[in-house]
């Protein structure tokens, strides 16, 4: 997986997220409650992304052996 693009997910995701409740005018509560639960939402998509991509490379290596 590209180390790029989940390092740079995890600054952008709630930084990006806190401004665009503010733009709407959500209170700071909601801002950083919903940037936080962003955040685990991605944190989970990439572990399922990286057990996934682990799982399809341990089944090509027992298939070639």
């Amino acid at each position: 997986m590209n180390t790029l693009l989940v390092c740079t997910g995890l600054a952008i995701l709630p930084l990006s997220t806190y401004f665009i409740m503010g733009v709407l005018g959500a209170s700071t509560l909601w801002k950083s409650f919903i940037s936080m639960l962003f955040m685990v939402f991605y944190i989970i998509f990439i572990t399922i992304l990286a057990v996934r991509k682990a799982e399809s490379e341990e089944l090509r290596t027992k298939k070639n052996t």
